[in-house]
């Protein structure tokens, strides 16, 4: 067994599927820390509009009940345990146990009864530590120039820098990409969530880099706990939006930790609450 898997003692991971990729990774230290790292959590963990690294400590009862669960999927083994969709993503979790390696992996359209429970667990113990950023980014549509142009919004609310690459001297595959459409009210009042397999397919909208950044010589750019950062976008070709909610699906190059301490420049996807237009007044958020 090697020193990584021991220090590593649980590990889940929700990935792929249809473009916007998936990217969800959780695991625990033997000190009872827990990481969770998002490049895109839809559709299984809301909020959608936030990317990044969390992290926080787990309580003894927590962890205990976690690996009774894990405990109890040896039981019974089912044959179809890795059988899995491309286009579904996989669901995986490995977990070292009295010096044993149990893992599995599923398609989540799939998912085997008795990795439901520890499914479920999970997710509950995501979602706590998802209250502690570490290093985050999360976008917002606003209203710039009277409601006449539009930004996006960029907000660390971590405690360490968020480190990401530039809109403007990254390689095209690597920059900041903003895919928006605004849906008619008054032709479609069944409001729904976004879907952002739809988004994905739209042509990206050009951004202008926020006067206050400075990338360094790598091209890359770091956001400061606490603060808040504009990105100017070109909404021109949408035309009348006085009576339109804006949509939208943001593509984001950063770098984030894995299990093991690396260093990856990850592809991440960020879902903005939709922004409502009024008629004739200023321009409000409405509910995802």
């Amino acid at each position: 067994m090697t020193m990584a898997v021991q220090q590593i003692p649980f590990l889940y991971s929700y990935t792929g599927g249809m473009t916007p990729e998936t990217l969800e990774v959780f695991w625990l230290r033997v000190d009872g820390v827990a990481d969770y790292v998002t490049g895109n959590s839809w559709p299984q963990q809301p909020p959608f509009d936030e990317i990044g690294h969390y992290r926080s400590a787990l309580s003894t009862e927590d962890r205990q009940a976690l690996f009774r669960l894990v405990q109890e999927t040896q039981r019974e083994l089912p044959s179809d345990a890795t059988a899995r969709s491309l286009d579904a993503g996989m669901e995986f979790f490995r977990a070292c146990l009295d010096e044993k390696i149990i893992e599995a992996a599923w398609s989540p359209s799939r998912s085997p009864a008795q990795y439901q429970l520890l499914s479920r667990q999970t997710r509950r113990l995501i979602a706590q530590t998802r209250d502690m950023p570490l290093r985050t980014l999360r976008v917002s549509f606003v209203s710039l120039k009277g409601g006449d142009q539009v930004g996006l919004m960029l907000q660390n609310r971590g405690r360490e820098p968020f480190v990401f690459y530039d809109a403007q001297w990254a390689d095209e595959t690597l920059r900041i990409q903003v895919r928006v459409r605004a849906v008619n009210l008054e032709a479609d009042r069944q409001s729904s969530p976004p879907n952002p397999l739809l988004l994905a397919h739209l042509k990206p909208l050009s951004v202008l880099n926020a006067s206050d950044w400075r990338p360094d010589t790598n091209g890359e750019i770091s956001l400061n706990p606490g603060t808040t950062s504009c990105v100017e976008i070109n909404s021109q070709t949408l035309g009348p939006r006085s009576t339109s909610i804006l949509e939208g699906l943001v593509r984001i190059s950063f770098w984030r930790e894995t299990p093991e301490g690396d260093r990856l420049r990850e592809q991440g996807w960020a879902l903005p609450v939709p922004l409502k237009f009024g008629f004739g007044m200023e321009a409000e958020k409405t509910a995802a």
